[in-house]
């Protein structure tokens, strides 16, 4: 289970997406920003038009969660916001794949 005091509440983030920077990573985009806070804060959004039901949008943000988890060490070097914005319908059985593309374009954008 993903950490609570990594989740980032979007809402508290006037502007986020004017000041942040892109990746495109298949079929997720990945918005961040660096910051001086102490951890790393991620949020999923998961939009309705790439699953219409909240069960199967619910189950693609908790995928996505339990891959990072298993990135955190290398999220916590990062100290920024992350935003995964899932753009296109995508198979469970793919979110570690994805979540990994989606960290090393990430790390190499840090360096």
């Amino acid at each position: 289970m993903f950490p609570r005091k990594y989740k980032l509440i979007l809402r508290k983030l006037p502007g986020f997406f004017e000041q942040a920077h892109r990746i495109q990573s298949g079929s997720v985009s990945v918005f961040f920003s660096p910051t001086v806070a102490t951890n790393t804060k991620l949020v999923v959004v998961v939009p309705k038009r790439v699953a219409q039901k909240s069960t199967a949008r619910n189950a693609i943000k908790r995928a996505f969660y339990q891959a990072a988890s298993l990135w955190l060490e290398k999220l916590e070097s990062f100290h920024g916001h992350v935003v995964l914005v899932v753009q296109r319908p995508i198979a469970l059985e793919q979110v570690t794949k994805i979540t990994q593309q989606w960290v090393g374009k990430l790390e190499q954008q840090i360096v």
